[in-house]
């Protein structure tokens, strides 16, 4: 289940047309939210910043989708502080917030690009991954994608730069996330960093 937090209306009938009503269930405030439900672990809560009452998001025990006018590298950070594990523009396009959501529905991050690309590289250059993560056993073209993710590149620029299919992309993250136990994207680009 989507619980969209929001005044705008735009806002709600764009995730509703995106996802759908069974799926989505829109609030005005999170006390609206809270008197009416209480959202588990598999639910994603996509609370827009911009047109909703500050609220305590360290209180929700789900994946939280942050929606803001303009993405900031440091107001991603501070938001990721507090348990935040999604971050974008609220009028981003209908394919990204379903990325988004599937990505938080998995237990995976999603940021827009440039942002997982300003974290990876705030990391300092000697952190150790403790031996997770063993890239000996990924192919060629497997290592190829993982580079590219370690750019801060998304799937469509990976499929374009090695001449292969958006769905191709995936199939290698997917073989590559379970021959490493890694969990996602940004643990892959840190891993190589």
């Amino acid at each position: 289940m989507v619980f969209i937090i929001t005044t705008d209306m735009f806002v709600q009938e764009r995730f509703t047309k995106v996802f759908g009503d069974g799926v989505v269930r829109c609030f005005k405030s999170y006390a609206d939210m809270i008197s009416e439900c209480v959202p588990n672990n598999e639910d994603v809560v996509a609370a827009d910043m911009l047109k909703t009452e500050p609220f305590d998001l360290t209180k929700l025990k789900c994946s939280v989708l942050a929606l803001v006018g303009t993405p900031k590298y440091e107001e991603a950070v501070q938001l990721m502080r507090f348990g935040v594990r999604g971050y974008g523009n609220r009028l981003m396009l209908p394919a990204n917030f379903v990325m988004a959501v599937n990505a938080l529905s998995s237990g995976q991050v999603w940021m827009p690009p440039e942002i997982i690309n300003r974290l990876i590289n705030a990391i300092p250059e000697n952190v150790n991954s403790n031996g997770a993560g063993d890239m000996s056993m990924l192919s060629e073209r497997e290592m190829e994608v993982a580079r590219y993710v370690a750019q801060g590149q998304s799937n469509i620029e990976i499929a374009d730069n090695m001449d292969i299919t958006v769905r191709t992309v995936k199939a290698h993250l997917t073989s590559i996330f379970n021959k490493t136990g890694l969990r996602d994207r940004v643990a892959l680009a840190l891993r190589l960093k």
